[in-house]
């Protein structure tokens, strides 16, 4: 059960398919395709200068963040998912 996830969470870090914010009128979704499944990626500063701003497209540097995966055609809730940050 978990090698499936673990090879769908490699597909969404390595698919192409990935569009961030559509300009300033756009919504702040990240979406991700990995096979037939949607993903809305969202992250929220938790402290700072402008605590619940929407980050989509850049992350804060200096503080914590919340980050939330929300699948748009498929029921995750009782599956895990193994996410894996890497810093550039």
């Amino acid at each position: 059960m978990l090698k499936p996830l673990v090879i769908v969470s490699l597909m969404m870090f390595l698919s192409s398919a990935v569009y961030a914010h559509a300009g300033p009128h756009g919504n702040d979704e990240c979406l991700v395709h990995v096979g037939d499944t949607d993903l809305r990626l969202s992250g929220y500063q938790f402290k700072g200068t402008n605590p619940d701003r929407h980050y989509c497209r850049h992350f804060p540097h200096l503080t914590r963040i919340i980050i939330k995966i929300d699948s748009l055609t498929a029921d995750l809730s009782k599956k895990s998912i193994q996410l894996q940050l890497l810093k550039r």
